[in-house]
């Protein structure tokens, strides 16, 4: 029986995603129904997330909004913590968590700990363990691993969580390390409103994050592109 429940939710997806990728603006606005569909409403919404996910940085803005604006509304019906436990802490994609993160004023990110052994690198000091664990030879996030790539990746690369925080972004995948970036440098300037948050977050970022992404940063604050929709983004 629980074979072909997943079954039928893995239909449902693989269906979903195919429409956005056909037709974004159409298969977001029919994203309810796509939810309706589901075996498992509740939980089985975890599963529209990492669809969005997929497709998230190919999607124009006002199509992100659209989804977010679903993924808002649903996390919304959960008590803050268990937004933030079961169903934030899952998401892997690092834009999507960022817009999560800046829209809800901070409410519905779990924080940051280490795939599915809360935070490993407490545990396993040594590099060469972790780089084994949790990255494949082509310097990819091993998914079954983890929670979610993003928040593994993100706690991988700052300096207060350990001290190899320089030979990991080297062993990410450039486009993998570039996309974390990017995710982390929307969660830091998308409620930026003035040069002194700006000039105090670009600092943190420079405290935590190796010395080998300090040049990312300002071209990707300048470049933009978080959610701004006053409709979406809570006070």
């Amino acid at each position: 029986m629980g074979t072909k429940i997943e079954d039928k939710e893995s239909k449902i997806i693989y269906d979903f995603i195919a429409a956005i990728k056909k037709d974004p603006a159409k298969a977001l606005s029919e994203i309810g129904t796509v939810h309706e569909q589901l075996p498992d409403k509740r939980y089985g919404v975890i599963s529209i997330y990492n669809a969005i996910g997929s497709v998230y940085r190919n999607l124009s803005r006002e199509n992100k909004d659209t989804a977010l604006a679903f993924v808002l509304d649903t996390l919304s019906r959960e008590r803050y913590d268990v937004a933030q436990g079961d169903f934030a802490s899952v998401i892997d994609d690092a834009l999507l968590l960022a817009d999560i993160d800046i829209a809800s004023n901070h409410l519905y990110l779990p924080g940051v700990f280490d795939g599915r052994e809360r935070i490993l690198t407490r545990k396993i000091k040594d590099f060469d363990v972790i780089k084994e664990e949790v990255l494949t030879k082509e310097g990819h996030i091993c998914n079954d691993k983890v929670h979610s790539e993003f928040i593994l990746t993100y706690g991988l690369l700052r300096s207060d969580y350990w001290s190899h925080n320089e030979e990991f972004a080297k062993a990410l995948n450039p486009k993998v390390l570039d996309y974390t970036v990017r995710g982390i440098v929307w969660m830091q300037f998308g409620r930026a409103t003035n040069e002194k948050q700006i000039e105090k977050g670009t600092k943190r970022l420079e405290e935590l994050l190796p010395q080998c992404v300090y040049g990312k940063i300002e071209p990707m604050r300048l470049e933009g592109g978080w959610v701004t929709n006053p409709d979406i983004i809570r006070g």
